[in-house]
């Protein structure tokens, strides 16, 4: 007769619950969808071309900035953060560009005049935040609603911050934490305060845009250039979604003007304004641009009905 064996033991195991992580900033939360939506990622650095281009996560993110369309991005991606963007405090701003431009980078005078806006505590206190229960942008249905609010409250990076700083998506990140500043300064009644920084946003994304224009000169002089390299130019150079952004800009200019309590400043400035629109409206169709050509031909039609010259 065979011997029965003992019956073997059995130990079980239990797994610590991880303890809840914080939610991210929702604006910094935002800022790192764009770059991800550019091609980017959470561990995307702002070094510089010839070292990025070799590494096989530099070559992804290049050959996926080829094929998309920024503006197209951009706009879309607005409108889902829309919510974000109401909710959003100076602090929240400051914060964000904070963490996600680069000191020593292209967008370090715009990141210089954010973190300005508020002290340092109140950036640190903006830093984490617990995520909202019920919170939708309002330009979605209720799904995209709920997609966009967990996309918001993204868990924070690991990477160190000189490792977290946007490159695909900096100029634009820039552009638009300045809109939200002059938005949120307007509605807190520092009209004078809001057109400086608007009109300060402005020389920024111009200069940008000049600087892709005098890029773009150089990658057609330069030849012989693989086609990882062209694309990274393509990608940083070209001027991306600013246009949109100018268009915001420039209809945030306009109505800080209009706010301000000074009537023969306001009437000054508005009277001063009127060639520059004209000239950025002409600039706009030649490179047939519809956001900021339908929006200065607004404000130069407001401004005609204001001064009582419509038709």
């Amino acid at each position: 007769m065979a011997e029965s064996t003992p019956p073997a033991t059995v130990t079980t195991t239990t797994k610590k619950a991880e303890e809840p992580r914080p939610a991210m900033n929702p604006v910094e939360a935002a800022g790192r969808r764009l770059e991800r939506l550019y091609g980017g990622g959470r561990g995307t650095t702002s070094t510089t071309a010839n070292e990025d281009a070799t590494k096989p996560s530099a070559i992804g993110a290049i050959s996926v900035g080829k094929s998309i369309n920024p503006p197209k991005i951009l706009k879309k991606w607005l409108g889902s953060s829309s919510g974000t963007a109401g909710a959003a405090t100076l602090a929240n701003v400051a914060h964000a560009a904070f963490v996600l431009l680069d000191p020593r980078g292209s967008c370090a005078t715009g990141r210089d005049i954010l973190v300005g806006l508020c002290s340092e505590e109140e950036r640190r206190t903006a830093a984490v935040v617990s995520p909202p229960k019920d919170a939708t942008d309002g330009t979605e249905d209720a799904k995209e609603g709920e997609a966009n609010v967990k996309m918001d409250v993204d868990k924070p990076s690991t990477t160190s911050p000189s490792e977290s700083y946007l490159l695909a998506s900096s100029r634009e990140i820039e552009s638009w934490l300045l809109s939200l500043a002059v938005r949120i300064q307007w509605r807190a009644s520092l009209f004078v305060e809001a057109y400086q920084l608007s009109e300060k946003a402005l020389m920024i994304l111009d200069a940008h845009l000049k600087d892709c224009q005098i890029d773009n000169s150089a990658a057609v002089m330069v030849g012989g250039a693989s086609t990882a390299m062209e694309g990274f130019a393509g990608l940083l150079a070209g001027p991306g979604g600013l246009y949109p952004l100018q268009a915001r800009l420039l209809r945030y200019r306009s109505l800080t003007m209009e706010s301000l309590t000074d009537v023969a400043q306001k009437t000054g400035l508005i009277a001063e304004k009127r060639n520059e629109l004209a000239t950025r409206h002409r600039m706009a169709c030649l490179r047939r641009d519809a956001d900021v050509s339908s929006t200065v031909l607004n404000l130069m039609l407001r401004d005609l009905l204001n001064a009582d010259q419509g038709w």
